[in-house]
């Protein structure tokens, strides 16, 4: 027996019901104390699931370069489905790459409110996200310092990036 292996299985099995949508689950060893005469030990433990919650809806608010049906349309979390915080989160990510990509990279979402409503066999849980577009970025310049051998034409043809462009990362990258 280890308290600490415990722990990490308490937390695990919480995770899975909170994937699951049971935001309010409780997960409890109903024993601690042993006894002194025996090598075994019988772990029981005290779980709660609580309701349900399932996503009811999804708003974006804010945006001005992509439609809320273009940035739900590629959203993995769906209303009906349970609330599963890592997926919201890379849905997120997700969208703030594609803003990156068309030359905003200092967007910004955040979730700025959860109203619960609830229901009689689950409840729903309606997500407004608040978008940031901020500015469009456009390369202005490019310099080539330090180079000795190539002409520094020859260094930005190569790069394919031109001034005027809108700034995309994956270009830089490449």
């Amino acid at each position: 027996y280890s308290k600490e292996i415990l722990g990490k299985d308490l937390t695990m099995i919480s995770e899975m019901y909170r994937r699951h949508g049971h935001l309010a689950s409780r997960v409890e060893p109903l024993l601690n104390q042993f006894p002194d005469d025996t090598a075994f030990v019988d772990v029981m433990l005290a779980i709660v699931e609580g309701r349900q919650t399932v996503v009811g809806s999804i708003t974006p608010q804010g945006n001005q370069q992509f439609s809320p049906q273009e940035i739900l349309l590629r959203f993995d979390l769906k209303p009906g489905n349970p609330l599963e915080e890592t997926v919201l989160e890379n849905d997120i990510d997700e969208l703030l790459a594609r803003y990156e990509r068309i030359g905003y990279p200092f967007s910004q979402c955040n979730v700025e409110n959860l109203a619960t409503r609830l229901g009689d066999e689950a409840d729903t849980l309606d997500i407004v996200l608040n978008i940031e577009e901020g500015e469009q970025v456009t390369i202005d310049e490019i310099r080539v310092e330090g180079n000795k051998e190539t002409h520094p034409s020859v260094v930005v043809r190569e790069t394919r990036i031109g001034s005027g462009e809108v700034f995309n990362p994956t270009k830089v990258d490449a």
